[in-house]
């Protein structure tokens, strides 16, 4: 009489076998015909037209965020601590935009260079927008002025600018808009209304007809 295995120990058996298989090989893996294109990509991402259009992006983002940074500034001065350490104060508390132009502008000050000269590095880090408000304190400390009303009145100037920028940005919008309206609005509202009407009118004729 033949030893018939149970049906768990044939399958404990096979799943032993098939975890002590020898491992296949992989293959390295071969170049994809599609890799030239992504490597073109980032190549024309990575080139003169991708770094001017971040470059781009970039002062955009610090023109609507600048009048956020002179507030800082002016609650930082009047809280009572002097434009070199309201700019040390305000390093971890401002977005990733100003903290390198910030970072630099304390370690200059630092190694013993003059907050005026020093607050000139800000145009340099965060491009012409910030070129105001370096002249502000670059003038504020030079001649001893008080900071806090220079930088209240280019705060203000600041948010008119902001304003006006999105006042023009308001009066783009319906042309950006003129797109998806002429190409998905009005196509789903002949087929959401006028579709029925004709279909409801050809059934009524031809049951006319009849």
């Amino acid at each position: 009489m033949k030893y018939v295995a149970p049906p768990a120990a044939t399958l404990l058996i096979l799943a032993l076998g098939f975890r002590l298989r020898p491992s296949r090989t992989r293959r390295p893996p071969q170049d994809s015909p599609h890799r030239p294109l992504r490597a073109s990509r980032a190549r024309h991402s990575s080139g003169p037209l991708g770094r001017i259009r971040a470059r781009s992006r970039r002062q955009r983002q610090i023109a609507v965020q600048l009048p956020d940074l002179i507030d800082l500034v002016v609650a930082t001065v009047r809280a009572g601590f002097t434009p070199s350490q309201a700019m040390q104060q305000l390093i971890p508390v401002v977005s990733e935009i100003f903290g390198p132009a910030l970072t630099e502008l304390t370690r200059r000050i630092a190694v013993g260079e003059l907050f005026a000269e020093a607050a000139h590095e800000l145009p340099k880090q965060l491009g012409p927008g910030a070129l105001a408000l370096a002249d502000s304190l670059a003038i504020a400390d030079r001649y001893g002025l008080p900071l806090a009303p220079i930088l209240d009145r280019l705060a203000d100037e600041a948010r008119a600018q902001r304003r006006r920028n999105a006042e023009a940005a308001a009066r783009r919008l319906p042309v950006r808009l003129s797109f998806p309206l002429v190409c998905c609005t009005l196509p789903s509202f002949a087929l959401l209304s006028i579709v029925p009407l004709l279909a409801g009118t050809i059934s009524s004729l031809r049951g006319l007809s009849r």
